[in-house]
């Protein structure tokens, strides 16, 4: 789809991904990096050549009651607030939006 794209990653898989994705899509990519992330997120990368695709919203905690979208260094504490809640009996969705791109609908 042609048009400004922003994403913004949460984690190392999502910041390789990510930028591989940027570099090879044909319209401008705007990528958002927040240095509290640099020394925080830890996890595995991806090995390869795989790519995380770019417009489609990925849910990191499934959920019934209500759907929490955020992105980039505020995916991991709205992780933590969503667990917190599961404590109490409320179910969160949560929704890394950050991976959209302009005038996509990212539904759950």
């Amino acid at each position: 789809r042609p048009g400004l794209k922003v994403v913004a990653p949460s984690n190392a898989w999502d910041a390789k991904g990510l930028l591989k994705a940027a570099i090879r899509d044909d319209n401008p990519v705007v990528y958002m990096e927040h240095k509290y992330l640099y020394r925080r997120a830890k996890g595995p990368v991806p090995g390869g050549d795989e790519i995380v695709p770019i417009g489609v919203a990925a849910i990191r905690r499934p959920g019934s009651d209500a759907t929490l979208v955020t992105y980039g260094a505020m995916v991991p504490p709205s992780l933590e607030a969503a667990d917190r809640l599961a404590k109490e009996g409320v179910e969160v969705e949560v929704e890394h939006g950050g991976l959209a791109s302009h005038g996509s609908h990212c539904a759950s």
